[in-house]
């Protein structure tokens, strides 16, 4: 996860859906999946993070 802007996972999630959500989100950043599970009173109280594996070229070759 990156290390400059923000500095909390809620902050984060903010950032990058540029809204407070009313209802769960997912957002991709860098190689990882990031789910809102539990928003109450504009508030983010619980996320899941999941990485992502990506496939490069190297990868695609060998399918």
């Amino acid at each position: 996860l990156p290390t400059e802007g923000p500095k909390t996972l809620s902050g984060l999630i903010l950032e990058n859906v540029q809204t407070i959500p009313e209802t769960n989100v997912g957002v991709i950043v860098g190689n990882y999946r990031i789910e809102t599970v539990l928003i109450k009173d504009n508030v983010i109280k619980i996320a899941k993070i999941e990485k992502i594996d990506t496939l490069d070229e190297n990868d695609e070759d060998k399918e």
